[in-house]
């Protein structure tokens, strides 16, 4: 990381698309990806070349976060991508090895014991970042075992935990910032 803050240095205080793209060692579709999503703050000028303005020290600020948070910043696969050419884009590997998932059940458990026995569709969103039709979808798709009682859907805590852990749940890609920080909080990554 010393050497990439070190390729700074050769630019001013206002860098362009194509020099972050040079000092960052990325491509253009995810420099335009960083840009576009507000991952690395910028000003849009509006101009068809020179574009995007960006402040030398957004840089340095996305360069460290980049090494602690590399998940952060992947860039979503082609909207327009065939079959084909998504199977040869290599997959987002999985965060949690075969040991750490044995831990990942009694972790989610201690996360989970100020709930009630029976969640919300409301309190899984809370407790997951994901939207409340997510969640929706992902019972409709039957990925997440609910009772339906008068009251609405009702999630057990039991099934609620047996989602958690299984490799649907962790094989999202565009996973929300609670869930990747219950991810590196369970493997270590910070306090």
């Amino acid at each position: 990381m010393d050497n990439e803050l070190y390729n700074l240095d050769q630019y001013g205080d206002i860098l362009t698309k194509e020099q972050l793209r040079i000092a960052c060692h990325i491509s253009k579709r995810k420099a335009m990806y960083l840009l576009q999503s507000g991952l690395i703050p910028c000003i849009n000028t509006g101009k068809k070349t020179h574009t995007y303005i960006i402040k030398k020290s957004d840089v340095e600020i996305y360069l460290r976060d980049r090494v602690m948070n590399p998940w952060k910043y992947q860039a979503p696969y082609p909207k327009r991508a065939s079959e084909n050419e998504r199977s040869k884009i290599k997959r987002t590997e999985n965060l949690i090895d075969i040991v750490q998932r044995q831990n990942m059940w009694s972790y989610y458990q201690n996360k989970l014991f100020p709930y009630p026995e029976l969640m919300s569709v409301t309190q899984v969103k809370l407790f997951t970042g994901y939207g409340e039709n997510t969640v929706r979808e992902w019972i409709n798709k039957e990925k997440l075992r609910y009772l339906d009682c008068i009251v609405g859907w009702r999630i057990p805590k039991t099934w609620f935990l047996q989602f958690l852990c299984s490799e649907y749940c962790n094989k999202i890609t565009r996973k929300t910032q609670r869930h990747l920080s219950y991810i590196a909080e369970m493997l270590g990554l910070y306090a």
